[in-house]
C-alpha cells in the first residue's frame, strides 16, 4: 500500500480491519480456504456490518488472489441482470476496455437503477430525466464526489447506448445528466 501511494490513516485504518479480521479467524479456528469467502465474511461481522470493512476485505482478498496465495476472490453470489443490462456490460467491456472493477461499479449502478425502474413499474423505454433525477438523488446518498462523478460516468454511458445502441429511448437524456448530478 506504501508503494502505491495509500495515505497513512488509510493504512491503519486498513490495518485495523484486517487485524479484527485476524482476531476473528483465530477465534473461530478458520483454515486458509475458508478465510476470503462471503460466508465468513458476512459472519466476521455480525455485530458490526460495515461497507468499509466489506471493501478493505474484498480488497485484500482480491489482491491475493492476483498473487496467487487464494483460488479466488471474495465474488457476491448475485441474480443476473435483465439481458439488455447484461448486454450493455457486455459492450462497455469491448468498447471501453474495462476492468473488472469497472464493470462491477457499473454493474451496481445498473442493478440499483433496475431496482428503483421495478419498484417504480417505469419501463426502460419510457425513462425521462425526471426519472433519473429521482433516481439520482436516491442513489448517490452518503457517496463522495469523485464516486458520484464515476457512477455518472456509468450512468450516462448506459443512456447513450440505450438510446444510440439499441434504439431503446426516443431522446437521448444522457447529456441532461448536469448540476446535482457532478459529471
Amino acid at each position: 500500500m506504501i508503494s502505491v501511494g495509500y495515505s497513512f490513516s488509510t493504512r491503519e485504518t486498513y490495518k485495523k480491519i484486517l487485524n479484527s479480521l485476524l482476531f476473528f479467524v483465530k477465534d473461530k479456528e478458520i483454515t486458509w480456504d475458508d478465510i476470503f469467502t462471503l460466508d465468513t465474511l458476512r459472519a466476521s461481522q455480525d455485530r458490526r456490518p460495515s461497507t468499509q470493512i466489506n471493501t478493505v476485505i474484498k480488497r485484500f482478498a482480491r489482491y491475493l488472489f492476483e498473487q496467487k496465495k487464494i483460488r479466488q476472490p471474495i465474488q457476491q453470489k448475485r441474480e443476473p441482470l435483465p439481458e439488455i443490462y447484461e448486454q450493455y456490460l457486455i459492450y462497455y467491456a469491448k468498447k471501453r476496455q474495462a476492468n473488472h472493477i469497472q464493470i462491477a461499479n457499473s454493474r451496481r449502478l445498473l442493478f440499483a437503477l433496475n431496482d428503483y425502474l421495478k419498484r417504480l413499474n417505469i419501463n426502460l423505454s419510457k425513462i425521462k430525466i425526471e426519472h433519473m433525477d429521482d433516481f439520482w438523488s436516491e442513489f448517490n446518498t452518503n457517496l463522495s464526489l469523485s464516486t458520484r462523478r464515476l457512477y455518472c460516468s456509468f450512468l450516462r454511458g448506459f443512456l447513450r447506448y440505450l438510446y444510440h445502441e439499441r434504439r431503446v429511448l426516443s431522446r437521448d437524456i444522457a447529456p441532461l445528466l448536469v448540476g446535482a448530478y457532478i459529471c
